[in-house]
C-alpha cells in the first residue's frame, strides 16, 4: 500500500484507482471515456461530434466560427423546425420543416420578414412606404396632414374647421350636394 513508481512503459488490463491520480503529460484515450460525476476541464477541443442529452449550461460566451455559422433548433415532437445563422453576413431565422426564410436582418440594418406581420399593441412607425394595398379595419387616425396623390374613393367624410378646395390644375374646382 505505498507508492508505485514505473519508468517506461506499463501495459494494464484493468486499473482501478480509489484516490486522487496526477498526470503530468498527455492522456491518450484509444476507447470511450466514461466519466461519472463532476468533471473540470480548463480547455477542451472535440474534433467530432459531440452529443448532450441534457442542458448545455456557459457562464462565458458562445462563439461559432464557420463561413456560415448556423444554430439548429430541432423541435422533437414533430413541430416547424428552425435554423438561426449568420449568411453571408445577414442574421437569418429560417424554418427548416416549410424550408422558409421567417426573418432577415441585412448588414446595414434593414430588416425583411418575408410573411404577414401581426403586431398587438401600439406600434410607433417614423416613416411607414406601403408599396401593395393597406387594409384598416378600424379607425385610422391622422393627427397631422394627409397627402394623397391619385384619387381617393371616399364613402363619407366629415369636416371639422376650415377645408380648402384647390382645382388641381383644371381650372375649376366642382362642389355637389345630393339632399337628404
Amino acid at each position: 500500500n505505498g507508492n508505485l513508481d514505473v519508468d517506461g512503459q506499463t501495459d494494464l488490463d484493468v486499473l482501478n484507482v480509489s484516490e486522487t491520480a496526477t498526470f503530468s503529460g498527455l492522456i491518450d484515450a484509444n476507447g470511450d471515456l466514461d466519466v461519472d460525476g463532476h468533471t473540470e476541464l480548463d480547455d477542451l477541443k472535440v474534433s467530432g461530434v459531440t452529443t448532450m442529452t441534457s442542458m448545455l449550461n456557459a457562464s462565458g460566451n458562445i462563439t461559432i466560427f464557420n463561413g456560415s455559422p448556423k444554430i439548429h433548433l430541432t423541435d422533437s415532437n414533430n413541430d416547424s423546425d428552425f435554423r438561426i445563422g449568420n449568411s453571408d453576413g445577414k442574421f437569418v431565422i429560417h424554418d427548416a420543416t416549410h424550408d422558409a426564410t421567417r426573418l432577415r436582418v441585412q448588414s446595414s440594418g434593414l430588416v425583411e420578414i418575408s410573411s404577414d406581420f401581426d403586431v398587438d399593441g401600439q406600434t410607433d412607425l417614423d416613416v411607414l412606404n406601403v408599396a401593395e394595398t393597406a387594409t384598416f379595419s378600424a379607425l385610422v387616425d391622422v393627427n397631422n396632414r394627409l397627402d394623397v396623390v391619385g384619387g381617393a374613393n371616399i364613402d363619407e367624410l366629415n369636416v371639422t374647421g376650415v377645408t380648402t378646395l384647390g382645382s388641381g390644375g383644371s381650372g375649376q374646382a366642382v362642389l355637389k350636394h345630393q339632399g337628404v
